[in-house]
């Protein structure tokens, strides 16, 4: 069995998962045993980006002046004032029918994955402000 609250401190770990390694439960419970924010968004049968977006806005309780844009997902990732934690966990399942969005929208989404976690890994921050809690 996998210790994924180790897993989940090491900072500078980008974590791809097998679900067959494990169920979204027990990393859930390890992300919020070291007190972690866990996003826990379910992927199966999108259709398109819009419904994507939606369920990424509700799994990570966005504020209610979410755009529905990629922009706005960046933004949004790239603070998360509205849930101060000491780091962040978002776990994608069904992560195989994002083919269902599309070629150009699916890479947008990787990108701004990517950016996040390298905006998160900055520790100086947008202003030098923070000390960044690890994002994965």
């Amino acid at each position: 069995m996998t210790d994924w609250s180790a897993h989940l401190k090491d900072t500078g770990r980008i974590h791809f998962v097998e679900m067959a390694a494990c169920n979204d439960g027990q990393i859930k419970d390890a992300a919020t045993s070291i007190g972690y924010a866990y996003f826990g968004l379910d992927a199966s049968g999108v259709p398109r980006k819009d419904e994507l977006l939606r369920r990424l806005a509700m799994a990570a309780n966005f504020p209610s002046y979410f755009g529905g844009t990629w922009d706005g997902v960046a933004d949004l990732l790239r603070d998360l004032f509205w849930m101060p934690a000491p780091g962040y966990t978002l776990l994608v399942t069904a992560a195989d029918d994002l083919t269902n969005i599309g070629a150009r929208d699916f890479e947008s989404m990787c990108e701004i994955f990517q950016l996040v976690i390298a905006d998160w890994r900055d520790e100086r921050g947008e202003y030098g402000e923070r000390v960044a809690p690890p994002f994965m």
